[in-house]
């Protein structure tokens, strides 16, 4: 009896290291946020669901992936310049991307590519820091950060941060196509890419 006991011990105390590391495997090159200034939601920005019926089924230039499964970063953008004059929808503007090579066989953006067409400009930051998000934001730009779903333990996707208020970044979810706080990825980021039209 004091076998299986130890036995169950040990593999109790086995799993819940396992849980502990793959939780911070899951972790590895995030940066944690919390944020320090206000910054107002710009209320002409608007929400896009990446699973709206209108374009879910869309693919992403020639690849098998659709706007539904793999287009929250083509949905980010749409959202990111829908502040100004190029409001469009993910439909229109993943008719243009597609038309402009932006994709590759995997459905992958090439931010040089979108760099190149009249009006887009792209930043892709090397590192994440919290001043890099609050930089974008204070020059008029929403920045798009990768984050894992489940409180920051689940997969990748991307959200768009519009804002700050109460110690909190405001975030536009395509996976919603509504606005949440980064609070639901555990506050943790894992990558920075910026686009704007001008």
């Amino acid at each position: 009896m004091k076998k299986l006991i130890v036995a169950g011990l040990i593999a109790f105390i086995m799993m819940v290291a396992a849980v502990v590391f793959l939780l911070f495997y899951r972790s590895r090159g995030s940066v944690r946020l919390m944020a320090e200034k206000e910054y107002a939601v710009n209320d002409r920005i608007t929400s896009y669901d990446q699973r709206d019926s209108e374009w879910k089924d869309e693919r992403l230039g020639n690849s098998s992936y659709t706007i539904g499964s793999s287009g929250c970063l083509l949905t980010c953008i749409t959202s990111a310049i829908s502040d100004t004059e190029e409001k469009t929808t993910p439909k229109e503007l993943n008719k243009i991307f597609s038309e402009k090579g932006v994709y590759d066989e995997n459905g992958n953006l090439q931010w040089g590519i979108l760099d190149e067409i009249d009006g887009f400009h792209t930043e892709v930051y090397s590192e994440v820091s919290q001043d890099i998000v609050d930089e974008c934001l204070e020059k008029g730009r929403y920045p798009i950060v990768k984050v894992r779903t489940m409180h920051g333990t689940g997969a990748n996707h991307y959200v768009l941060i519009v804002g700050a208020e109460n110690g909190e970044y405001i975030c536009m979810d395509p996976l919603k196509g509504s606005f949440t706080t980064l609070e639901e990825y555990g506050k943790k980021i894992f990558a920075v890419r910026c686009v704007w039209y001008e």
